[in-house]
């Protein structure tokens, strides 16, 4: 049984998959459609078929650019809460930093 505390966590995660879901089913459709004009094109031997494969192509580069992005952002999402621990000596970045402004 979920606690209490778990539920808006929970709904928040399932909100941000429909979302996302949603994201990447936008592009599928212009996909789908280029590629059915295409082989419609092909099999009824229309003389533009090379400048149609030209445009589908251009528009599933493009399609396929804007998954990609999706896919990055969710992954950083998906990261923000890890923290990447790093040891420094701050006496060392202090010191930096007044030779920094000792330079300018």
């Amino acid at each position: 049984m979920l606690q209490l505390w778990q539920r808006p966590k929970e709904g928040a995660w399932r909100e941000m998959a429909r979302q996302v879901a949603h994201e990447i089913k936008n592009p599928l459709t212009p996909m789908k459609l280029s590629i059915q004009y295409l082989q419609k094109a092909i099999d009824s031997n229309q003389p533009n078929v090379k400048e149609l494969s030209n445009s589908v192509a251009h528009t599933l580069v493009e399609q396929i650019d804007h998954l990609s992005k999706i896919a990055a952002d969710f992954s950083q999402f998906a990261n923000i809460g890890n923290i990447n621990a790093e040891k420094f000596d701050l006496h060392e970045v202090i010191g930096s930093l007044g030779n920094y402004t000792n330079q300018t």
